[in-house]
């Protein structure tokens, strides 16, 4: 009986053994799952994207300038300090030539000196009488009252006689010319150009303007530098006016508002093209 309870005894603690470690194993294998961490999404940087080929891109758009206004042309300043030497109103009987011819007649009116052309292709002159500067800036208003085409008017300057002068001319169609008259003849020192701001044709007065100094002559009209004249041989001489008819019409020239300046010393030329002047001394007789 004893022996009966001892392997009892000990049958019961194998078993109870053997219930403890299969406990253990259970413990051990099933462990309790633990729950997963959720998952947070990291944003990673913004990626940069691809740039974009523009095959055509735009064209800016210039921005326009404003409109260049036309160049306002050399005006006739004359010399800097202007001390008149002579005004002439035209109303002195002695101070011009006056005469009256089967050509046409060179008279004084009121403040005004005429040449009127009657002949066909006839030419008038009238040269102021007593001394005349050599040197002198001068303006006078001529005033087409008829004359049309290729009849012409202008000025007589450093004439010599009557067969000896220089000849500045302005057509009645709208060109400006200047002439050496040597013996008579003419010899163009310019060929005829179109007058800037020349009012062509009657009632069309014309203010002309002449700056000579030595050997050069600087041309206005309507205060607008036209061209100059270098290399001058006559360096003194008389002043007068002139008109001319081109072909059977009559022609009639106003002149008057003379007023005479010193001279004085140009500032540089506007133009450095010379002028080709004949380089021989003219001839002087009497008419």
């Amino acid at each position: 009986m004893k022996d009966i309870l001892y392997k009892g005894f000990h049958y019961g603690l194998i078993l109870l053994m053997l219930v403890s470690i299969q406990a253990c194993d259970s413990f051990i294998v099933i462990t309790p799952t633990l729950p997963l961490p959720e998952y947070t999404h990291t944003p990673s940087d913004t990626p940069t994207p691809t740039q974009t080929i523009e095959w055509f891109p735009p064209t800016a758009t210039p921005t326009l300038l404003p409109a260049s206004k036309t160049p306002t042309p050399t005006m006739a300043i004359g010399p800097g300090e202007r001390n008149v030497v002579l005004i002439d109103n035209f109303d002195r009987e002695k101070a011009w030539e006056t005469y009256r011819s089967d050509i046409g007649s060179a008279a004084l009116g009121k403040e005004e000196l005429t040449l009127a052309i009657a002949a066909p292709k006839g030419y008038l002159t009238s040269f102021r009488y007593g001394p005349f500067p050599a040197n002198y800036f001068l303006e006078i208003i001529a005033n087409p009252s008829l004359c049309r085409g290729e009849d012409s008017y202008g000025l007589l300057l450093r004439g010599i006689d009557k067969f000896n002068y220089y000849r500045l001319g302005i057509t009645c169609n709208g060109q400006v010319k200047f002439e050496w008259v040597k013996d008579g003849k003419g010899i163009p020192l310019i060929e005829p150009v179109s007058g800037k701001t020349l009012i062509i044709g009657p009632p069309g007065k014309n203010k002309i303007a002449v700056w000579a100094v030595n050997k050069e002559f600087r041309i206005y009209i309507n205060d607008v530098y036209q061209f100059s004249v270098y290399g001058l041989v006559q360096l003194e001489g008389s002043f007068g006016v002139f008109a001319r008819s081109a072909g059977e019409n009559a022609v009639t020239i106003n002149y008057s508002n003379l007023t005479v300046y010193e001279g004085l010393q140009m500032p540089p030329t506007p133009t450095s093209i010379p002028t080709p002047i004949p380089s021989s001394m003219p001839t002087i007789r009497t008419p």
